[in-house]
């Protein structure tokens, strides 16, 4: 597997990204998702966090959908996942990447299933007392 230094990412010299860089695939699909993780941590790469988006997006809103049973709350929860994972990627274990985006997605859609029911059944509440 051929590597290639991005030295895009790394123009000023004697940075601590260019002293702490990783060497990535040249072609970013090559890379394993730990790779990907630790490139968007170390160097808030957004070609690295662009690419993990692409591979898991499918496994976050699939997860989200069969939660809440809706296609467009589950692309919702999918946003608040990934920003989540931007926000907190320092403190996610590489490792354990798809599980954490599992669980996370899991939590956040069962959130917003309660909220919308709970917003129905006021909803209910509110037309029946109109009458």
């Amino acid at each position: 597997m051929a590597r290639k230094f991005l030295s895009g990412f790394y123009a000023v010299p004697g940075t601590y990204r260019e002293t702490n860089a990783m060497s990535l695939p040249v072609n970013l699909p090559d890379a394993t998702p730990v790779e990907l993780l630790r490139e968007f941590v170390g160097a808030r790469s957004g070609e690295a966090f662009a690419e993990l988006v692409r591979r898991y997006a499918g496994l976050v809103t699939g997860t989200a959908a069969r939660v809440t049973g809706n296609r467009e709350t589950a692309e919702d929860v999918a946003q608040e996942v990934f920003a989540l994972l931007a926000r907190k990627a320092p403190a996610v274990e590489p490792a354990n990447l798809g599980g954490w985006l599992h669980r996370v997605a899991v939590r956040r859609a069962v959130a917003a299933r309660r909220r919308s029911e709970a917003r129905a059944r006021r909803d209910l509440a509110a037309f029946m007392n109109t009458e």
